[in-house]
């Protein structure tokens, strides 16, 4: 029965893989808003989390990362992003005699545009984006974890609004006792449409690693989107005496990365600061309660 499973796991992955690949033909996308990383911890080691994914935002960076969580858990965070933007993520995930599931609703907005005609400025407009999740993640014999997520995309940008629907596939194998590798597709779906223009998802297929040596951990993912250059990111992750962590991180498509937390029996504070050169700073603050 576990051997079958298995199989048609890893079957259903290497087809959507090879599915993933086939849809890179196409150039321009739409919603970038879905690019927007989630949770402070994972934004301060530089977005490289595939591999280390182990809490609700794992809905997020890796689905199979559920699989990590042992308890009821729930996430919220806020991102104050690039000038007046800002986003905010709920999660909860809850592991069963079925599987781990997780459920997650984001939102993002852009604050007030100004609005003009004939080079007069007339008032202003407001976009917005949300996507609602559903997650679902299983481990296979303790060979590998895979998990799926669907997404709910809605969009409005003044008076027009887009729907559509997305897919997340990952998987993640423990290599020994201090090593996890991760493979993740992104994104996949059938793209969104405002009026009558349809542009493509930010497909976006990732790998990566974690290494776990006593109060360390260093982690290191490589992204190959559809749109955009490959991209290398690490990070890393120290520990002191059980209850404060500190971090650092590179994204190459961002800048250098860093932040903390605060690590409590059942409540977890996470802060990160993204400097982004010429542009704007990103704060980022996460709270994470334990229900055991």
């Amino acid at each position: 029965m576990y051997t079958y499973r298995t199989s048609m796991a890893v079957h259903l992955f290497l087809y959507i893989f090879l599915l993933a690949g086939v849809s890179f033909s196409q150039d321009k996308t739409g919603a970038q808003f879905l690019n927007i990383g989630i949770g402070a911890r994972a934004c301060a080691m530089g977005e490289a989390y595939s591999g280390l994914s182990d809490d609700p935002s794992a809905i997020f960076w890796n689905p199979a990362g559920l699989t990590e969580i042992g308890s009821t858990e729930l996430l919220g965070a806020q991102n104050f992003w690039l000038l007046d933007m800002n986003s905010q993520f709920l999660g909860i995930t809850w592991p069963s005699t079925a599987g781990y599931f997780g459920a997650s609703v984001s939102y993002s907005s852009s604050g007030d545009i100004p609005k003009y005609e004939n080079f007069q400025r007339i008032g202003t407009y407001s976009a917005y984006d949300a996507v609602a999740a559903l997650a679902y993640a299983e481990n296979f014999q303790n060979l590998f974890s895979f998990g799926l997520v669907v997404k709910g995309i809605y969009q409005k940008i003044e008076e027009e609004d887009a729907e559509g629907i997305a897919l997340d596939i990952g998987m993640q194998r423990t290599q020994g006792e201090n090593m996890k590798l991760a493979l993740v597709i992104q994104n996949l779906g059938p793209g969104i449409r405002f009026i009558e223009q349809k542009d493509p998802l930010p497909l976006n297929i990732k790998t990566g690693i974690a290494y776990n040596y006593r109060m360390f951990i260093i982690t290191c993912d490589i992204n190959i989107p559809r749109n955009d250059d490959i991209g290398f990111n690490t990070g890393s992750e120290a520990v002191i005496k059980k209850h404060l962590a500190f971090r650092a991180g590179y994204n190459s498509d961002q800048s250098y990365t860093a932040g903390f937390g605060l690590i409590l029996r059942k409540l977890r504070f996470d802060y990160a600061f993204i400097p982004l050169p010429d542009i704007d700073n990103s704060h980022r603050f996460t709270f994470r309660y334990l229900f055991e």
